[in-house]
């Protein structure tokens, strides 16, 4: 009963963030494809298990994948770039990991197999040694993966990656005080940020229910953390004290106009403006521009080429509005993803 109740608290959390939602411009809408992606989200979260069971529902909706073994550019990329040996025994150790929960087990080795395989192309990467210090949390409830003694996943060792492509190319001496991330999913960048970056700020601004997901378990992973919950504003004013106390925070994407301009040392987005209408793009980059401060730091990673569904429209890499406002670091190939492209560009 107590759980159900916990259930239910937390779904009208979800029906509050959507009606607040609904109240702002156009812009900071769901597209067509997001509205119907969210109601299968939301039949998923109602019907198996909600927010204590999300690692093994929503989160491979958001980045992680299941795909058919060889049958997929990111595997057969990792099967390129990993040792064989490891390769061989990486697929032995899937099979032998038998079935996760709500997977058939044919998904459940998929499953596995490229888990082990992010992290083990992942480790090639990692000079500071950052998966030795992360293990996956067990909010969620993660599918049993273990490598070396220790629950690993998709997630952070895509994190930890996204990581390296930012923060090698900045220099050694840049400060990361405060990261804002437009489109966070369950939170996995933050995690591995918040962990990696000590004292840093990080704000989320995102739509439901992945707002709500994203503010539960990263107020459930850092407990120590002053946590600024979704609340409704009219005026930053209203909230200027609690901003700056806290540590980690959560926006609707209809409240990004709210906050103050020049804000974030660096700002990410990952894998969703790509499934947006163009006047949507063309505004969050509007507002990316504003909230970031002068030689600060935009990452997005999005596909090369995208179909946004429902919505009749492709956005190739080209159409991204890069301004003026900033300098070029690199456009390139993404690791792992090699159907996207990661860009990182620095604010004038």
């Amino acid at each position: 009963m107590k759980k159900k109740l916990k259930t239910n608290v937390f779904l009208k959390r979800i029906e509050e963030m959507f009606f607040h939602l609904a109240k702002g411009k156009g812009e900071t809408q769901p597209s067509k494809f997001w509205l119907n992606l969210n109601s299968l989200h939301m039949k998923e979260l109602i019907e198996e298990g909600g927010y204590q069971n999300f690692k093994q529902t929503l989160v491979r909706k958001y980045f992680a994948n299941t795909p058919f073994f060889f049958m997929n550019r990111q595997t057969l990329f990792l099967i390129l770039n990993v040792n064989p040996l490891v390769t061989v025994s990486t697929l032995l150790r899937s099979i032998l990991n038998g079935k996760h929960k709500n997977f058939t087990l044919v998904d459940s080795w998929s499953f596995s197999f490229l888990s082990l395989m992010v992290w083990e192309f992942a480790k090639k990467y990692d000079h500071k040694n950052l998966l030795d210090k992360l293990e996956e949390p067990l909010f969620g409830n993660p599918p049993r993966i273990y490598l070396d003694n220790k629950l690993i996943s998709q997630d952070t060792g895509n994190s930890v990656l996204e990581y390296y492509s930012i923060m090698d190319s900045v220099g050694k001496n840049r400060k990361i005080k405060v990261i804002a991330e437009l489109g966070a999913g369950s939170g996995r960048n933050a995690f591995v940020f918040i962990s990696v970056l000590p004292g840093v700020k990080y704000i989320i601004i995102d739509i439901p229910p992945a707002l709500a997901i994203s503010e539960r378990y990263l107020s459930d992973v850092f407990p120590n953390k002053k946590i600024f919950r979704f609340r409704t504003f009219k005026k930053f004013s209203e909230v200027k004290n609690d901003f700056e106390k806290s540590d980690i925070l959560f926006f609707l994407s209809s409240q990004i106009e709210l906050l103050p301009k020049n804000i974030a040392d660096l700002f990410i987005n990952i894998s969703s403006l790509h499934e947006m209408r163009m006047s949507q793009v063309k505004f969050y980059f509007k507002q990316i521009v504003r909230l970031t401060k002068k030689n600060g730091l935009f990452y997005f990673k999005q596909w090369k080429e995208a179909y946004v569904d429902h919505e009749n429209i492709y956005i190739r890499t080209k159409d991204y509005p890069i301004t003026n406002a900033w300098e070029k670091i690199y456009i390139r190939e993404a690791k792992i993803q090699v159907k996207f492209f990661e860009a990182l560009l620095k604010r004038k």
